[in-house]
């Protein structure tokens, strides 16, 4: 915290400047004259950047994922835990009409502190997805159903994508920024 003078003489105003910064969060208070007092506060928050885990040593890696008491998350028709291959340096970014991946779509598009969370995120998602098909009564998953793939940009304010599949890789000239993984046979 820093503090700046204050005068001690009746007839001068007394000026009181008051800054306190922690990570992603700056406020300023001030307080001028002795009958007159204003106070601004500015508050400033933002996402961290999403980690990868460990790239490059990760990559090729198969990672299941756990539920909260420590069991793989399964699809329960299968009956078996899914597996996720790691990739470092990977997107597969949606199409919008038009481009190479003009089959892919974004499902959803949460921020996720991590690559291993948005792994998560995408199995509890293909779990839902398959037990709400079973009460429907339908068996078959379909072509668009299943999360197939997700994306984190590794950028501050930036978030995991939960996609419908692969396509062709692209990491827009920075291929550090990028990490993906991709849902094996099931």
């Amino acid at each position: 915290m820093a503090a700046r003078g204050r005068e001690n003489s009746p007839s001068s105003s007394s000026l009181q400047t008051t800054t306190a910064s922690q990570p992603a969060t700056t406020m300023t208070i001030t307080t001028t004259g002795p009958a007159t007092s204003t106070r601004s506060q500015q508050v400033c928050r933002s996402s961290p950047a999403p980690t990868d885990g460990g790239c490059p040593a990760i990559n090729g890696t198969i990672y299941q994922p756990k539920n909260a008491i420590g069991q793989d998350i399964i699809l329960a028709e299968l009956g078996q835990p899914q597996s996720f291959k790691q990739l470092c340096a990977t997107n597969h970014p949606s199409g919008s009409g038009s481009g190479p991946n003009t089959h892919l779509f974004d499902i959803m598009k949460p921020y996720l502190p991590s690559l291993e969370e948005c792994i998560t995120a995408r199995a509890y998602y293909n779990l839902q997805l398959n037990v709400n098909e079973r009460i429907l009564g339908k068996t078959n998953i379909g072509e668009f159903g299943l999360c197939r793939s997700v994306s984190i940009v590794k950028r501050e304010r930036d978030y995991c994508y939960l996609k419908n599949g692969t396509g062709t890789n692209d990491a827009f000239g920075v291929p550090l920024d990028f990490a993906s993984a991709v849902l094996l046979d099931v």
